[in-house]
């Protein structure tokens, strides 16, 4: 903001030194040029200048972007790690079930896959939050995400923000040992 101002002041109300514009003024008023139309439009270029100018550096220096917001959104929300801790949390729990009846040797290769497989994995996340960010992007407006933010930082908030991966966990856990071998008995009984 000091800036803005140094600026403001050097524009607008920059004069030459007295004798310099003392004997401009006399020489305009003598010959008959001075013109206060110009000097006017003159004035008033400098100033539009200098709002502009300053609207350009707020908006630099203190203005936080739409995307920022949102990654702080996202930030608020643990969104960010929370997908790749519950990937973390379920592959052993994937893999424990996967190597149900299977020699070492198989297992060993189960366990080399699984690994092999959460590079990627975890690559696509990162790829996943960014377009996530887009599309928070595209159909939120900045006063929504304000509002979002204000839940995120409120005790409610946070709570739930806390308890997501363990409600999450707990409903693919329900899945993989209940629906999915339910899915199952009833494919093979058709």
């Amino acid at each position: 903001m000091f800036s803005c101002i140094l600026v403001f002041r050097y524009i607008i109300l920059f004069q030459p030194p007295d004798s310099y514009r003392d004997n401009q003024l006399t020489s305009r008023y003598q010959s008959g040029q001075h013109n206060q139309l110009n000097l006017i439009q003159h004035i008033m270029k400098k100033v539009t200048f200098a709002l502009f100018f300053c609207l350009g550096v707020f908006t630099c220096i203190y203005g936080q972007t739409k995307k920022d917001t949102i990654k702080e959104l996202f930030q608020l929300m643990k969104d960010d790690s929370t997908s790749t801790k519950l990937m973390d949390s379920l592959m052993p729990m994937i893999t424990q079930k996967a190597n149900q009846g299977m020699d070492s040797t198989a297992k060993a290769k189960v366990q080399d896959k699984m690994q092999a497989i959460m590079i990627p994995v975890k690559k696509m996340i990162q790829r996943i939050q960014e377009d996530k960010l887009n599309l928070y992007d595209k159909y939120f407006t900045q006063e929504e995400i304000d509002d979002m933010i204000a839940y995120y930082k409120s005790p409610a908030g946070r709570k739930y923000v806390h308890m997501k991966p363990e409600i999450t966990k707990e409903i693919v856990m329900k899945v993989i040992t209940e629906y999915l071998p339910e899915m199952k008995n009833g494919m093979k009984g058709e």
